[in-house]
């Protein structure tokens, strides 16, 4: 990061900033929250800009911005805001990277995992059904958890997760 000292005085369009979009192109000055909100007057929220350091090291930063209050029109000024938001990034990175490999894992498994769960109060869904439940059973696996009670009537339901039922909050 950079110091107050070093930031202050500096245009938020200077090239040396190397700003990119989250797709890892460059962020055209237009797009740059603090530039966006000067030329428009609209406020930006959490955008997410990443700054390529020297190094070559990208920091993901959340910018929000707002107009003074006041300001005038000709100059008007611009408040930011910048959090650093990379520990973010790189756990959703790595979530997803585990949740790929778990799709991996599971579609390589023949035959249906899937994972049903009866509640307390007595109602109940699939909370995971692998990719083979079209392959095996004729439906696609996301309709299951979005929609199985509507699908399947509750004997067959129930046929299907004996021994595999457990009561969630009981």
């Amino acid at each position: 990061g950079l110091t107050l000292a070093q930031m202050q005085g500096r245009d938020p369009i200077d090239p040396g900033w190397r700003l990119l979009r989250p797709d890892g192109s460059p962020l055209p000055p237009a797009e740059i929250p603090s530039e966006h909100t000067r030329l428009t007057g609209q406020s930006c929220r959490d955008t997410q800009v990443i700054v390529r350091r020297a190094n070559g090291e990208r920091v993901w930063l959340s910018v929000s911005t707002d107009l003074l209050q006041g300001a005038a029109a000709a100059q008007p000024g611009v408040v930011a805001t910048f959090t650093d938001i990379t520990s973010f990034v790189r756990a959703l990175e790595s979530l997803e990277e585990h949740r790929a490999l778990l799709r991996r894992v599971t579609d390589a498994v023949p035959g249906v995992l899937y994972r049903h769960v009866v509640m307390a109060d007595g109602t109940d869904a699939f909370r995971f059904v692998s990719a083979q439940a079209r392959e095996v059973m004729g439906v696609v696996a996301s309709d299951l958890c979005t929609s199985g009670d509507r699908l399947w009537s509750r004997d067959v339901l129930g046929a299907v997760a004996v021994g595999a039922r457990g009561v969630v909050g009981a």
